[in-house]
């Protein structure tokens, strides 16, 4: 009989290898903007986001355009895909008034 120890390492090591992360490490992100090619294609986002990945990122796009990117954030060279999240910003419990963006120096992307 397997102790529990054995069983958490087993179930750990599975879940563990279906599983990748893609790395963003920088002073920045590639863009900050009102963009979103997926739900608002061609015009602004509702919301800002914090774009990562290819250079090429664009308000409408397509694999070619990706592909065509002469650099990236990710720390995989090859990878030229984008990655968007909706921007940070922080609002002063003690003075609604003040509301500062949140600087980001890393995001980690996972993939199941």
């Amino acid at each position: 009989m397997k102790s529990e120890g054995a069983i958490l390492l087993a179930f750990v090591a599975s879940t563990w290898a279906a599983q990748s992360v893609m790395h963003f490490y920088g002073p920045t992100p590639l863009l900050t903007c009102r963009a979103d090619p997926i739900v608002s294609p061609g015009g602004p986002s509702g919301h800002t986001h914090m774009i990562m990945g290819g250079s090429n990122f664009a308000l409408t796009m397509d694999n070619t355009t990706l592909e065509d990117s002469k650099c990236t954030t990710s720390m995989v060279v090859n990878d030229k895909s984008n990655y968007w999240t909706p921007y940070l910003y922080f609002q002063d419990p003690t003075n609604p008034e003040i509301i500062e963006s949140v600087d980001v120096d890393y995001m980690n992307v996972y993939y199941e």
